[in-house]
């Protein structure tokens, strides 16, 4: 009777070092994927979010027109809402009065970066020079 409970022991303890040594065969290190490794390379250095800045810099201007093109810059977007800097109060609050117009063009020109609101802020410093 001892031997069998010892055999039975012996026996599943086999078969949980088996079953460890193949859960470390599965989840060994494998090589990483390419495709996987590229958008984070991307990510760290960086370049995405410039060609973004860039991308919405362009979408602005031709949104804002000739008429505010000059006195205001299209800055970063944070959890959806397009921050700008404007040039003075008065370029803030006609850009207010004319925001759900150019909510839907600046969606039209990008519809991947899904702008839900406008952050205007007043900001001189940046139109000097």
């Amino acid at each position: 009777m001892i031997l069998v409970m010892q055999k039975d022991s012996d026996e599943h303890e086999f078969d949980q070092a088996a079953r460890l040594i193949d859960q470390r065969r599965i989840y060994a290190r494998r090589p990483k994927m390419i495709d996987k490794l590229i958008p984070r390379i991307i990510a760290r250095s960086g370049v995405a979010s410039q060609q973004a800045g860039q991308e919405m810099e362009i979408a602005w201007k031709q949104v804002a027109g000739r008429q505010w093109s000059n006195c205001t810059i299209a800055g970063p977007v944070r959890r959806g809402n397009l921050e700008v800097f404007v040039s003075d109060s008065m370029v803030l609050q006609e850009l207010v009065f004319q925001q759900q117009d150019l909510l839907q063009q600046i969606n039209q020109q990008l519809p991947q970066a899904k702008i839900s609101a406008f952050r205007f802020r007043v900001d001189p410093a940046r139109f000097k020079g």
